[in-house]
């Protein structure tokens, strides 16, 4: 009698705990925002998931708004202002954007700027003038093209601080003028240098 009742014993278990899950599923909601003692903002869905489109949702305007059942930060109510449509393109395109529209004699003039105020030991500043200078190497080449304008910023470096200035992207150009308004000569000089 022992030995039966030792069999009998896990099939007791096991049907006890399969009503304990029945009961569970009766008394306790199917999902989170079935029951009141969670608050959440995940929306309720169907107990089985399915691909069929779900009816469209239309409000009628007798409808009174629904309570919100849990907190949320989201203010109540009807939308106090709608903003007008981004307009399709700027008033002033040249005035609207971060970065400048970079015209060669206003970088020309910045370089020049920058090589007046340029101090022996600011090496932020160098740094800053070296970048200008790439900049105009890079965005137009050979610039300036009025020779009176490259001379005047030569001048200018020239009168610089010993060493703070690279000065063979603007001089070069000044240079290969020189030489071919010289072809024929081996030897000549131009502004005090001998090429």
């Amino acid at each position: 009698m022992h030995f039966a009742t030792m069999r009998q014993r896990p099939v007791f278990f096991a049907g006890g705990m399969l009503v304990l899950i029945l009961l569970m599923g009766v008394l306790l909601p199917a999902t989170a925002q079935d029951g009141d003692p969670f608050a959440t903002n995940t929306p309720s869905s169907p107990l089985f998931a399915t691909n069929t489109a779900a009816a469209p949702v239309v409000a009628s305007p007798t409808t009174a708004p629904m309570m919100q059942d849990f907190a949320t930060n989201t203010p109540s109510g009807e939308p106090t202002e709608i903003p007008s449509p981004t307009p399709l393109g700027p008033a002033q395109a040249a005035f609207n954007y971060s970065l400048r529209i970079w015209v060669q004699a206003d970088l020309v003039d910045l370089v020049y700027q920058q090589i007046l105020a340029l101090q022996p030991e600011d090496a932020a500043a160098q740094r800053a003038l070296q970048m200008t200078l790439y900049e105009l190497e890079r965005r137009f080449p050979d610039a300036p093209r009025d020779m009176a304008q490259r001379q005047r910023i030569i001048e200018a470096m020239l009168a610089a601080p010993i060493g703070s200035i690279d000065m063979r992207g603007m001089v070069r150009p000044y240079i290969q003028a020189a030489v071919n308004e010289h072809a024929g000569e081996n030897e000549f000089t131009v502004d005090g240098f001998s090429v």
